[in-house]
C-alpha cells in the first residue's frame, strides 16, 4: 500500500455524501472516487442550495422596522430590511446569496426573525403605552 498525493478541486455546493469522481488520478490511470462529508454549522442550515439562519431583533426594531446586516457562512455580508410590523418567527428571504453550483440557479437565504425583549424599556414608552388600549 502506498501513498499518492493528488490534487482535487472541490465543486461548489457540494452535498453532505456525495461522491464525485475524479478520472484517471491514481496510478495505471484509475479513477479517484471522493465521498465528501459536509461540517454541520450551528449557526446555519441547509436545505439543498439554501441557506437557513436565525436573527435577534428586540420587539421595538419589529415594530418600528430596521435594516440589519446578515453574515453569511461565505464571508458576505448582506443588508436586510425588517418591514414595520414584522411578527416574531417570520421567514424573510435574500434571493439568490445561497450556495452556488455548476449549472444550478443559485440557492437563497432564508433569515427566521426572532424576539428578544430589551433590558430597558424606557418610562415615555411605558406611560404612552398606559394612555392608550392595548388590550385590541
Amino acid at each position: 500500500r502506498h501513498t499518492v498525493p493528488v490534487q482535487i478541486e472541490i465543486p461548489q455546493g457540494v452535498h453532505d455524501g456525495e461522491a464525485v469522481r475524479y478520472p484517471k488520478l491514481l496510478p495505471n490511470n484509475q479513477d479517484l472516487v471522493v465521498e465528501f462529508r459536509v461540517q454541520k454549522d450551528s449557526d446555519w442550515a441547509r436545505e439543498g442550495l439554501d441557506l437557513w439562519c436565525k436573527k435577534q431583533l428586540n420587539f421595538w426594531q419589529l415594530i418600528a422596522g430596521t435594516e440589519t446586516t446578515v453574515n453569511s457562512i461565505t464571508g458576505a455580508t448582506y443588508r436586510l430590511r425588517i418591514p414595520a410590523g414584522t411578527k416574531p418567527d417570520s421567514v424573510l428571504r435574500i434571493a439568490g446569496k445561497g450556495l452556488q453550483r455548476h449549472r444550478h440557479n443559485p440557492g437563497d437565504i432564508f433569515v427566521r426573525v426572532q424576539a428578544t425583549m430589551p433590558e430597558d424599556i424606557p418610562k415615555e414608552i411605558v406611560d404612552i403605552l398606559n394612555k392608550i388600549d392595548i388590550n385590541k
